[in-house]
This record gives C-alpha cells, sequence and structure tokens, in this order.
C-alpha cells in the first residue's frame, strides 16, 4: 500500500514514520501550549510543526529519486551487460551465466541467512551447477576442435 503525494508516491514504511513525526509534534504542541494559551502561541506552534512536516516530505521525496535514480542506472548496466554478453557469445551462454547467477544467489542466500534448504532444492542446485559446468566444458572442447580444423 503507498501513500500518493501530490506526483511522487511513498512506501507504506515512510508513511508510517511521516505520520508518526507528524502526529507527535502535533501532540507536544498541544500539551505545550495548553488550550488556555493565546490563539496565536497555537499558530506558532502548528507553523512549526508544519514546517517539520513539509521538510520530513521534501526528506522523503528526494530519498525516494535518488533510490529511483540508482535503480534505473543498475537496471542499464544489466541490460548493457546482457547485450554485450550476447554479442560476444550467445544467448546459450547468457542463459547458463542466469542460471549459475541464481544458483549463486540461492547459495548465499541460504549461507547469509540460513534459509532452510530442501532436498529437493539441494538437487535443483546441483544439477544447475553440473549444467553450468558440463557446458562450459563443451564450449571448451567445441573451440578445441574448431582450433585444430
Amino acid at each position: 500500500m503507498s501513500l500518493d503525494i501530490g506526483t511522487d508516491v511513498v512506501g507504506e514504511s515512510d508513511r508510517w514514520r511521516w505520520n508518526e513525526l507528524r502526529f507527535r509534534d502535533l501532540g507536544k504542541s498541544q500539551r505545550e501550549f495548553g488550550k488556555s494559551q493565546c490563539d496565536s502561541q497555537n499558530r506558532v506552534a502548528n507553523l512549526e510543526t508544519d514546517l517539520r512536516y513539509r521538510r520530513l516530505r521534501c526528506d522523503l521525496v528526494g530519498h525516494f529519486v535518488k533510490s529511483k535514480k540508482r535503480n534505473a542506472t543498475v537496471a542499464y548496466v544489466v541490460n548493457l551487460t546482457n547485450f554485450l554478453v550476447t554479442k560476444h557469445t550467445s544467448a546459450l551462454t547468457l542463459q547458463v551465466l542466469g542460471n549459475a547467477k541464481a544458483a549463486l544467489a540461492a547459495f548465499v542466500s541460504v549461507m547469509i541467512f540460513r534459509n532452510p534448504v530442501t532436498v529437493m532444492g539441494m538437487t535443483g542446485f546441483a544439477v544447475t551447477i553440473m549444467g553450468v559446468v558440463l557446458y562450459s566444458e563443451a564450449k571448451k572442447r567445441s573451440k578445441a576442435q574448431l582450433a585444430t580444423n
């Protein structure tokens, strides 16, 4: 779920933090000045709270834009790398590299996060790694055979 802020979208956790700070500050201003104080003091407190709210909104929007730029840059580099691998090798090599990457990511997640692995999962990792090794060996042999002919 997300909150629409003008033209920007902020995630659920950011929206929670934003509202929490805004309402906490509103509660503070009401306790500090009380209902017996004059209206001008309450207006000043509300303006201060509004300024904090606007600063937080700018911080969240800035963070959102930076993360989108970073994600776009990474996606561009990944697509460029895929194109270059396909250009210099083949689409099959790219697919084999993708499978090896998936097996490596699963292995790292098991090692770092201690995710449980089933026998079927381990078998799948083993088959994937064997396929990558067999493909690379077949490719080496075909290059060697072409070089001798």
